[in-house]
Formats: C-alpha cells, structure tokens, sequence
C-alpha cells in the first residue's frame, strides 16, 4: 500500500469549513467552491484540491465522511 500523508485529510477539512461546504453535496459543488484551494499531499507537496479528487468516481455525497471515503479511496494504491 502506497504511504499516506496522514495530514492531507486534516487540510481537506480545514478547507471545507473555510468554504462552507456542507452535506449532502456534490463533487461538482466542492470543486466549484473550493478545487482551487491548495492541499499539502506531502511533506513539501501541494495540489489544487481539484486535482486531488480527479479519480473520485462518484458524483454525489450524502456526508461528509461519504466524502472521504472517496478521495481516500482514490488516492491509495493497493499492491497486493
């Protein structure tokens, strides 16, 4: 499994607070709101918060823990 910057959900959050984002909603609203914002992915590694829900597969979430699960979910990479 492919190491995860554990902090990276931390700084999703803080960003969906400071953009109001709230639940349900959908991928398209986030990105309207926030996938400019810049998200630390690493130690010395920041994204849009576009590019790092690019592979999320669904388009809606009924919570934000929904949410979650989805860019967690596309974001790792599982060897086995």
């Amino acid at each position: 499994m492919e190491k995860i910057f554990a902090a990276t959900q931390h700084y999703v959050m803080i960003i969906l607070r400071h953009k109001k984002i709230t639940f349900p909603t959908t991928k398209q609203e986030i990105l309207a709101k926030a996938g400019k914002e810049s998200v630390r992915i690493d130690w010395d590694m920041y994204v849009t918060l576009s590019e790092y829900c690019k592979n999320v597969k669904l388009d809606t979430f009924t919570t934000k823990a929904a949410f979650f699960n989805a860019i967690l979910g596309s974001n790792t990479i599982y060897d086995f």
